[in-house]
């Protein structure tokens, strides 16, 4: 009589099978576990980069409101100097620069271009603007290492901020070095109508630069800033003698009289 044996064990096409299913599910996985950290680490970038810019925005608000206080025109440090339509300013600035005007503080506000100015075609620092950079070009100004943004460390003074490198005068260990950049652009507008500061704006925008696996990458906001001097300040349409004005004469106000 003759015996049939039954092997209940794998056949090598099944175990090959089997371990090609595995090998791809772990595959799938990996991918997923390996897209989730880069997702996690561009976004802890983004979030950084927000937290720099508006930081930017912010500062260049209270050197505005600032300005109103002490009684010097509202867009001092953050525009041309007689600033006209289109007049374009790009600067580094940070928590270094929120002093009152008369103090050096003010210094640390470093413009990089001004459109105002004809000479070297408004760019006031060396070597700007970089190689195949336009002039007056914000994504291109921003890549300069003079726009690098450190943190500083020092929790014990109350800072925590982030700082400008060009800001510095020394670089210590108290600051680390982020990968970011950040430079601000304004562009101031009368509306046509130079002599009325109550339509007066700043076109304002934080640009923030950082390299992620050699990809330029940037974050942008924006906003708009208005001369609102003329709201509290003191319109007088007399001289000192109680005279009045003659028409068109200035008001004090950043108006005409009647």
């Amino acid at each position: 009589m003759i015996k049939k044996y039954h092997n209940l064990g794998f056949s090598l096409v099944e175990i090959m099978v089997v371990t090609s299913v595995i090998t791809v599910g772990f595959v799938a996985v990996l991918s997923l576990i390996r897209k989730a950290i880069m997702v996690y680490y561009n976004n802890q970038n983004y979030l950084a980069a927000a937290t720099i810019s508006q930081q930017g925005l912010e500062i260049t608000r209270y050197i505005r409101d600032d300005n109103w206080i002490v009684g010097v025109p509202a867009f001092t440090n953050i525009s041309s100097e007689n600033p006209q339509e289109n007049d374009k300013t790009i600067f580094a600035i940070d928590q270094q620069s929120m002093v009152d005007p008369s103090d050096a503080g003010r210094q640390k506000i470093i413009r990089f271009y001004n459109s105002a100015i004809t000479a070297d075609n408004g760019n006031l620092l060396p070597s700007l603007p970089p190689a195949g950079v336009a002039n007056g070009d914000l994504s291109g100004y921003t890549k300069d290492s003079r726009a690098k943004i450190y943190f500083d460390t020092d929790a014990t003074a109350g800072h925590n901020f982030y700082t400008a490198s060009s800001t510095l005068t020394a670089i210590t260990d108290r600051y680390e070095p982020t990968i970011f950049n950040n430079l601000i652009q304004t562009t101031y507008h009368d509306n046509g109508t130079p002599a009325n500061k109550a339509d007066d704006y700043l076109y304002v925008i934080s640009m923030v630069y950082w390299q992620d696996r050699g990809v330029d990458k940037y974050f942008t906001l924006a906003t708009y800033l208005y001369d609102y001097s003329w709201k509290y300040c003191r319109q007088s349409c007399t001289n000192s003698s109680g005279i009045p004005k003659p028409p068109g004469a200035p008001d004090g106000c950043g108006k005409t009289c009647p």
